[in-house]
């Protein structure tokens, strides 16, 4: 019998069970409760599980998606749960836009502001334009 084996604590936390997975090759370890009494095996897997839905989770949440979105849903009420990260990735793509305009030359004659919001919107026929073809034509 071991005296005093490797342990991790009811309270654990993900990221400490991680820590000690990624210290050890065990394919599980004890969970004991504040007496020491085992009450439980928190396995490997599981733990990898558990960080795989914390990164989509994750991911999910920076996309503006914070809970299970259906098509069934109303358009307004899932357009309004996405507006606010819409607006400000749409604000900081413009001011990038405008940053990287700055440091490139443009030919004589040649309007970049309306370059810039087409290609920033993604879409160049709002404009009448289509990808700079009047430059090879």
């Amino acid at each position: 019998m071991i005296a005093d084996p490797l342990a991790v604590p009811v309270t654990a936390s993900l990221d400490e069970m991680e820590a000690l997975f990624g210290r050890y090759s065990f394919l599980g370890i004890p969970v004991v409760d504040f007496e020491g009494v085992l009450l439980g095996v928190v396995e490997r897997s599981d733990v990898e599980h558990a960080l795989a839905e914390s990164a989509q989770s994750d991911h999910m949440k920076s996309l503006g998606l914070a809970r299970e979105e259906s098509r069934s849903m109303p358009v307004w009420f899932r357009s309004r749960r996405r507006l606010s990260w819409l607006s400000v990735n749409i604000l900081l793509n413009m001011i990038a836009a405008s940053v990287i305009a700055s440091y490139q030359e443009d030919p004589p004659g040649r309007d970049r502001s309306r370059d810039l919001l087409a290609n920033d919107l993604g879409h160049e026929w709002l404009l009448g334009e289509s990808g700079g073809c009047r430059e090879h034509a």
